[in-house]
């Protein structure tokens, strides 16, 4: 299922990636590359103060083997070998948010403060 959010469109996280690691040179993030949780907690922040992640209980929640869909919070592919959490909400039913094993945890800490 694609993203129905504007913010969340191939050139956008294509601007957004080079943004983010335009000061180390990468074109995007390594996917060997170790998941720093106080930049996780810094970005569900931002995220859910743009409004592009939601700080509500969810109405349903799936957990399963990631199929390639892009994380909502790192923007970083959940391949096959990791956990993908599929969370669906009330106020927009039609939105589905994937996160990793370890951003879903991150984000859930960040809403309950």
């Amino acid at each position: 299922m694609q993203f129905a959010d504007p913010c969340c469109d191939a050139q956008h996280i294509a601007a957004t990636d080079q943004l983010r690691h335009g000061a180390c040179e990468l074109d995007c993030m390594p996917e060997s590359m170790q998941f720093d949780e106080h930049e996780l907690r810094l970005e569900a922040r931002r995220r859910v103060a743009t409004g592009r992640l939601p700080c509500e209980p969810q109405q349903y929640l799936w957990a399963g083997s990631g199929d390639g869909q892009l994380c909502s919070l790192c923007d970083r592919l959940i391949d096959s070998q990791q956990i993908e959490y599929e969370l669906q909400f009330d106020t927009n039913p039609q939105l589905i948010f994937r996160f990793h094993r370890i951003c879903h945890q991150v984000w859930e800490l960040e809403c309950i403060k």
